[in-house]
């Protein structure tokens, strides 16, 4: 199974499947994520049509001991030219000491490079998000800057992309 990962510390990271639509919902609500306003629970399930149908294609989720989701992970692993992981979503709930966070996202990368053979990740994440000072400490740097890419409510904000 792509990215299955069954050993780290506590948690899982396993792929997203139907009858998880509720509770990645529910997670995407409770941690208040800019995609929540065009991520509906029908577009959870074209996610996770995609996942299984498309080579590369990732929605994964992370669970703790207890099996609840604390994270999701989408993006998609390119095979075309070299192998590039493009990570368009991370997210681990807030009640997750920084620490951990750390852990689990290196711990995801790592194993993701090995298996994988990646050369390469990027991660894109929104000029408002709070999740940049948190990549660049895992050893990302900014690469370009898409300026006005997202619209959330009336307001304009910037892609960034990073690299490691």
């Amino acid at each position: 199974m792509l990215c299955e990962i069954s050993d780290l510390y506590n948690y899982n990271i396993s792929r997203v499947l139907k009858e998880d639509i509720p509770s990645i919902y529910n997670f995407i609500i409770k941690n208040d994520i800019d995609l929540k306003c065009y991520l509906t629970s029908n577009s959870i399930e074209e996610k996770i049509n995609e996942a299984l149908y498309c080579r590369g294609e990732l929605f994964l989720k992370i669970e703790n001991q207890y099996e609840e989701v604390i994270g999701i992970i989408r993006g998609r692993i390119d095979f075309d030219f070299y192998n590039r992981l493009w990570l368009s979503l991370f997210k681990i709930s807030d009640d997750i000491p920084e620490k951990m966070k750390k852990k689990i996202f290196n711990y995801f990368t790592e194993r993701v490079s090995e298996s994988y053979s990646i050369y390469k990740i990027e991660i894109g994440v929104s000029s408002e998000d709070n999740t940049l000072f948190f990549l660049k400490s895992c050893g990302f740097s900014i690469s370009r800057i898409l300026k006005n890419y997202f619209t959330f409510g009336n307001e304009n904000h910037s892609l960034i992309i990073l690299n490691r």
